[in-house]
């Protein structure tokens, strides 16, 4: 397989993993299959990013990386890097931590299960085949292995392993899957995609593993993490009896071809078609581009426009500092389920987006939280035009606020 493309990423959530993430990366590359490597850091103090960033000179067409701000949890890291690579081609996307404690060598094993076996969701499994945890107090592994016991109870779910971290999705899976739509961020987030992959149809695969307790750096768990699985599961059966569940089966089947439309997007106009598929844009098709599959439905847009939603340049999302009655998240699926594609965010939230540090801190919430496309205002005052030169007029509007009052 050629280096610089690869079917397949592998996203590695970061927390102080200096003493690991080297050797991972390198442990990977190793492998035959030429997988790719996104690495979701979450601020790490002790320079984990610095030694990705270095490992990128070398592999600069195979090593990512999204740098967040703060421990923003396990759940989010992983929505992230699914967001991430559904924007580009990637067909099979691998959850495994940076530690060791799930092998490398097993992710071609996983692979295969989905490319060979007919897996949606292969998950490396601790315990379809016995207890094979080396290295673990064993408190940690009755609590581990009971805790999928109670999953199964609860929900019904036939998995062996609900809380294994190693896992590959096939693309149509988290294509399917509301990634916004999904509640929890530490140990039961793992629960609630199996649950809900299981409940859109996913065809899941358990592939027996060795897990190996790290060497190197400091666990994450700790027991709040275990209680949100705990608690969080009689929720999660509880509101699956009231939740219709996308089947992946049927979306999978349906693509459907705007041909030859003028296509108008960020102030620009070219001839081409666009491809839908489970309802979201699959494909952008310019300069005489082939399908890369067939499609069940044709529309001729022969001589006609095809534009984004609408483009809502006045709102207000009240975050940061606001959150009380909503935030971005919440106010953008609210714009989204309205037909708004595009929103201009106004800058009195708290700080005040009157600041370069402001400004850049509310576009990284944007970029995080918001489901639509984005800008915001930079808020101009009495005391801060010496910033306007600095500000990237693509990105950002000027606003004005004197006395109190707002103008555009």
């Amino acid at each position: 397989m050629n280096m610089q493309t690869s079917d397949s990423i592998v996203i590695i959530p970061t927390y102080n993993e200096r003493e690991n993430i080297e050797n991972i990366i390198r442990a990977v590359f190793a492998l035959e299959h030429g997988f790719h490597i996104l690495v979701i850091e979450d601020g790490s103090p002790d320079g984990t990013a610095a030694i990705v960033k270095d490992l990128q000179r070398e592999f600069p067409h195979r090593l990512f990386m999204v740098e967040r701000k703060g421990k923003l949890g396990l759940g989010t890291a992983y929505i992230a890097g699914f967001k991430w690579a559904l924007q580009r081609d990637y067909q099979y996307i691998f959850e495994m931590d940076a530690d060791f404690s799930h092998n490398p060598k097993d992710l071609p094993r996983l692979y295969r299960a989905c490319t060979e076996e007919g897996a949606d969701v292969a998950i490396g499994s601790r315990y379809v085949s016995g207890v094979n945890v080396v290295n673990w107090p064993m408190g940690r592994v009755l609590m581990s292995y009971f805790a999928s016991k109670y999953v199964r109870f609860i929900t019904g779910l036939p998995i062996h392993d609900t809380t294994a971290g190693f896992v590959c999705y096939r693309r149509k899976v988290l294509q399917t899957i509301n990634l916004d739509g999904i509640r929890f961020k530490g140990y039961a987030f793992q629960i609630e995609m199996k649950f809900t992959a299981y409940k859109c149809g996913a065809n899941v695969k358990e592939v027996p593993v060795i897990f190996i307790n790290r060497e190197l750096g400091t666990s994450k768990m700790n027991s709040s993490i275990f209680g949100e699985a705990v608690f969080g599961v009689i929720r999660l059966k509880w509101n699956s009896l009231f939740h219709k569940y996308p089947d992946l089966k049927t979306k999978d089947m349906k693509r459907t071809l705007i041909h030859n439309a003028t296509i108008v997007n960020e102030g620009q106009s070219v001839q081409g078609s666009v491809v839908i598929e489970n309802g979201r844009i699959a494909e952008v098709l310019t300069n005489w581009k082939p399908l890369s599959a067939p499609c069940e439905e044709v529309i001729d847009a022969t001589g006609c426009y095809l534009l984004p939603g609408i483009i809502d340049d006045h709102v207000h999302f009240r975050d940061p500092g606001l959150t009380h009655k909503a935030d971005i998240l919440t106010e953008s699926r609210a714009a989204a389920a309205g037909g708004v594609t595009s929103i201009m965010d106004m800058p009195n939230t708290n700080p005040l987006t009157v600041t370069l540090d402001a400004l850049n801190a509310k576009l990284d919430l944007l970029n995080e939280k918001c489901i639509v496309n984005h800008s915001c205002y930079f808020g101009a005052t009495n005391n801060n035009y010496t910033e306007f030169d600095k500000l990237d007029k693509h990105r950002v509007l000027r606003h004005q606020a004197v006395h109190g009052l707002q103008y555009r």
